[in-house]
């Protein structure tokens, strides 16, 4: 019998892989771990546990592998990490095989809107975890509201981590990592350079980063370039056209996904974060947001942009910004251009806001070793 089945991402580079993957290295070295990859179409042995593929892609959900995976290992345990709509449609399979009382729910919900849509979803997982205290507090509301009775679900809240051993500051000088990186573009050796790693899809709001890029340059005479790791063409927005439009063309450096070498890998990204000065996250109603954490934890100072969960998370930083009196999320161009300016110029502003969100980042509630903990503890609890 496997302790452990954890269901979701694995092989496709997306967040819930990246948590998942962490998550799995730190439970397997106490726990017999098998994971169940929906992207992968082979099973093979990594590091300290089984991958189980999925061996019809055209089935998304990888309902028939997930099944077979499931008597093949009768798991003692179920963790799953993705989207309410994806995970109703595996709740037949977990009852049909009556696990669903083994199931934990890593639950990503970080709006009103979805726990409206998927309520009737979520009040039926007895387990449910959530990141942050702010989408455990909005679910009892809800259901609250509507007379819903809890008292046979559990629920708990668990942040994601962060791996100081693998996102930390190099003893390599900026300059030099940015040759390695950026051989055919001498340009960006020397210079000021803002990064940002998000996919252009629309929650990531890319056009954001590209308007407070344009602001800034319009109020600092110094060289500045913007890195982004998405293709210039293709996604939620025209990135090329916006570019244009704002006549920043020949300060953005696209970094084209064929052509990454390994981009998308933790040293690759780790030597990203070391050879940039900021880190931009534009998204909208970032649930969690690694990138903030693992660029701080590298040395680069992260703005980012304010959610009810990013407040949350990140105390009193004060580059979270867009926040109003009345605590909803304002964007507004000129105040990032302010901001990254003052970065820019003002060398003890750079070095005090780099410091706060390093200890932040750092700090042992953050730690994957010790979230992992709280986990082991979780599922003990239910295997019993």
């Amino acid at each position: 019998m496997t302790d452990l089945l954890v269901v979701g991402n694995h092989s496709r580079k997306t967040g819930y892989a990246r948590v998942l993957n962490a998550l799995s290295d730190h439970l397997a070295l106490k726990l017999n771990v098998v994971q169940f990859d929906i992207d992968g179409d082979t099973s093979y042995f990594t590091k300290n546990r089984i991958v189980h593929g999925n061996a019809s892609q055209t089935d998304y959900f990888g309902i028939a592998s997930l099944e077979e995976a499931i008597i093949t290992y009768r798991p003692a345990a179920l963790l799953v990490c993705h989207d309410p709509w994806f995970v109703k449609e595996l709740l037949p399979l977990f009852r049909k095989h009556k696990l669903l009382s083994k199931l934990l729910y890593y639950c990503p919900v970080d709006r009103e809107d979805i726990i409206d849509e998927q309520l009737s979803t979520l009040i039926s997982i007895p387990h449910l975890i959530f990141y942050t205290s702010y989408t455990f507090n909005l679910y009892l509301q809800k259901c609250g509201a509507q007379g819903i009775c809890l008292s046979n679900q559990r629920l708990s809240t668990l942040p994601h981590g962060v791996d100081s051993s693998v996102f930390y500051p190099l003893q390599t000088p900026k300059q030099q990592l940015r040759q390695d990186l950026f051989p055919e573009n001498p340009k960006t050796w020397d210079t000021f350079l803002v990064y940002n790693c998000n996919r252009n899809i629309y929650r990531k709001r890319l056009d954001n980063t590209l308007l407070a890029f344009a602001a800034f340059r319009k109020k600092c005479n110094r060289p500045a370039m913007l890195i982004m790791l998405c293709e210039s063409f293709g996604g939620s927005f025209d990135i090329s056209a916006l570019t244009d439009s704002l006549g920043i063309t020949e300060d953005v450096v696209f970094i084209e996904k064929d052509n990454t070498n390994g981009a998308f890998e933790d040293i690759y990204i780790n030597k990203m974060y070391n050879a940039v000065d900021v880190c931009l996250n534009t998204a909208e109603n970032e649930g969690w947001g690694l990138i903030p954490f693992e660029s701080a934890c590298a040395g680069t100072v992260p703005l980012i942009q304010y959610s009810h969960m990013q407040r949350e998370i990140w105390d009193d930083f004060p580059l979270v910004l867009g926040g109003t009196e009345k605590d909803c999320a304002v964007y507004n161009a000129e105040e990032w251009a302010v901001v990254l300016e003052r970065l820019c110029t003002d060398t003890g502003y750079y070095v005090k806001n780099r410091n706060i969100a390093n200890s932040h980042a750092r700090s042992n509630r953050f730690e994957w070793h010790n979230i992992a903990l709280e986990w082991l503890e979780i599922i003990s609890k239910l295997k019993n």
